[in-house]
């Protein structure tokens, strides 16, 4: 199984599912070699920019956990009060 397990990633995870015993946030495990095990689980996070697929007049949007994959890999340096 692929999973994120950085710091800021399970701890938008455990305040976005209301759930502080989560350790890890699991990756797309279907689809193509640019998907899978690369995006977010379309089932568990469909409407943020990191799904690998979009789903028909849904609106996506950059989500916490995005957010905090990008502090946590040193990419970017998120303002957490802009989500939404």
């Amino acid at each position: 199984d692929n999973a994120v397990v950085s710091p800021a990633v399970v701890a938008a995870a455990r305040d976005f599912f209301a759930c502080p015993a989560l350790q890890s946030v699991a990756l797309e495990d279907q689809g193509g070699s640019g998907t899978r095990g690369s995006h977010w689980d379309q089932l568990l996070l469909y409407n943020d920019v990191m799904v690998g697929s979009g789903i028909m007049g849904v609106r996506k949007y950059l989500g916490p956990l995005t957010l905090g994959l990008a502090d946590d890999s040193g990419w970017y340096v998120s303002n957490p009060t802009a989500v939404g």
